[in-house]
């Protein structure tokens, strides 16, 4: 197995391990739940900003205690969280929950269907409620309730079917939804109009449910959930590492050799891309950086080598940040490639004095694997990385292996 490989897959080994331990940690905020008294309960839930519509809640009445409350559809009547605003009611629902993703779809799929009482996400109220129902293989499913008769739900149907006869094969779609919507607006004729070729996006569909109600009701007053907005942010980067060099195999001024390790500059820019539905614990991070890494040793007969390189890479990572306080911690890892911009230094001084080129031809394409922690404070982060690459030896049987302890400093903007 090649070394990249190795490195990927320890990436994704140690990214799963803290992927599990980190989504483990609570995150109560401040909810009101409406039980099935139609009483309203106010405390605490640990807020996941669920990907999949939750089963359950965690709620606590009082932060300070140890002891959690778990409340399922069949328990309470609704949630709903301070912040983010965001609602949720119990329903039972018909729902088609058949795996449609384009490789799971053959002519022996068989549909799945769902009946049962879920927590449903308020998109919309008002003459009719819109609400949002994901499954567990992240399928959206878009609901409807006539809001003067609470309970009277259906599933706005969209379904993809793979179809295979003497005419034709392959993938069909079924755009029902489309005539559901037209039949419940046909009141407000443009709507309907509008709602006969609507795609199934949210954005779509909450708009028309927006025309609908406000052609019903103008003055009146509608729940409408926040559109969360992606966080892309750019910064700057700076520090130093510390590289030390680890030569092998049977090349004359590899084996047997010792060299020095160095410190050296780290410089850069980076564009962050947070992911809204993880509370923004998690981002994607784009980092363009410039280092250069030199050493010098001796040969086993006591001759003189010198390298010395300057790179320009592109860090590519995952980063955790903990999601409250001032000082929240920070880690990551991620892959790193990089291409020689310039040679600083690469020569062999033999001990009779004359000096030749140390390596002939050295790897200008490097790839290293890193992890990192640290701490970030409002726009500054401050973080301890250790990465490891496979250097620039251009031999197949020789290598230079760069381990690098750096300690980098990032301001937002």
């Amino acid at each position: 197995m090649s070394a990249p490989i190795i490195r990927l897959s320890l990436l994704f080994v140690f990214l799963s391990f803290f992927t599990t331990v980190v989504s483990a940690q609570r995150n109560y905020v401040p909810v009101v739940i409406t039980t099935l008294q139609n009483d309203s309960l106010r405390g605490f839930v640990d807020y996941r900003n669920w990907n999949i519509s939750p089963s359950e809640i965690r709620f606590k009445e009082s932060l300070t205690d140890e002891k959690e409350q778990h409340f399922g559809p069949g328990e309470i009547k609704a949630f709903r969280v301070a912040t983010p605003d965001e609602a949720y009611v119990s329903r039972q629902v018909k729902l088609d929950i058949t795996n449609q993703n384009m490789e799971n779809l053959d002519e022996f799929t068989k549909r799945v269907i769902q009946d049962t009482l879920v927590f449903l996400q308020v998109i919309v109220t008002g003459e009719y409620n819109l609400y949002d129902y994901t499954d567990a293989s992240s399928r959206h499913h878009f609901v409807y309730e006539v809001a003067s008769k609470p309970g009277s739900v259906w599933e706005l149907e969209y379904v993809r079917s793979f179809i295979s006869n003497s005419t034709i094969t392959g993938i069909y779609e079924g755009r029902t939804y489309q005539q559901q919507l037209a039949a419940i607006f046909a009141d407000c004729p443009g709507v309907a109009k509008r709602a006969l070729h609507v795609a199934y996006r949210e954005d779509n569909i909450m708009n028309l449910f927006l025309g609908y109600n406000n052609c019903k009701n103008p003055s009146g007053k509608q729940f409408v959930r926040k559109k969360e907005k992606k966080t892309l942010l750019f910064g700057v980067i700076a520090g130093i590492s510390s590289n030390s060099f680890k030569f092998s195999g049977p090349v004359y001024i590899f084996d047997g050799s010792n060299y020095h390790s160095s410190t050296s500059p780290v410089a850069g820019v980076f564009m962050d891309l947070a992911f809204n539905r993880n509370r923004r614990q998690f981002s994607f991070i784009n980092e363009l950086m410039y280092k250069t890494v030199k050493t010098e040793g001796t040969a086993k007969d006591g001759s003189s080598v010198k390298f010395g390189f300057s790179y320009v890479g592109l860090n590519t990572m995952i980063r955790y940040t903990y999601p409250k306080g001032l000082i929240r911690p920070i880690a990551n890892v991620g892959i790193s490639n990089s291409l020689v911009l310039s040679t600083k230094d690469n020569t062999w001084k033999r001990s009779s004095g004359r000096e030749d080129v140390g390596i002939d031809g050295p790897r200008t394409y490097e790839q290293s694997f890193f992890a990192g922690a640290g701490v970030q404070v409002y726009k500054l982060n401050v973080e301890f990385r250790y990465a490891t690459s496979n250097g620039f030896s251009p031999y197949s049987s020789s290598g230079v292996k760069v381990n690098s302890l750096q300690v980098i400093a990032g301001y937002r903007f």
